[in-house]
């Protein structure tokens, strides 16, 4: 092996290197953008849920409709953080 072969073949390595880190670095980024997704999610929920209580405490008569439409709207709200949560498994596991 010559000199030449020797150093293109230890850039190489370590190009691929960096790549490798570089792209796990952006990997824990993406993670870390669904978890802050999942914490404002959670707080939309923490909404829907205080108004309905505050529906139901000004109007007792409409509980069962408000309390219909609360849940409606926190499964709703859920799905976007079941689906965020199955793709931060999926890149952590698969990508």
């Amino acid at each position: 092996m010559t000199l030449i072969n020797f150093i293109t073949t230890l850039a190489d390595a370590t190009l691929q290197n960096d790549g490798y880190w570089h792209a796990q670095g952006l990997k824990y980024i993406g993670i870390g953008f669904m978890l802050l997704v999942m914490g404002l999610v959670s707080i939309g929920e923490g909404l829907v849920c205080a108004k309905g209580v505050e529906g139901v405490a000004r109007n007792p008569e409409a509980g069962s409709k408000i309390r219909t439409t609360m849940i409606i709207g926190t499964s709703l709200v859920e799905t976007c953080a079941i689906y965020t949560l199955v793709l931060a498994i999926l890149v952590i596991f698969v990508a």
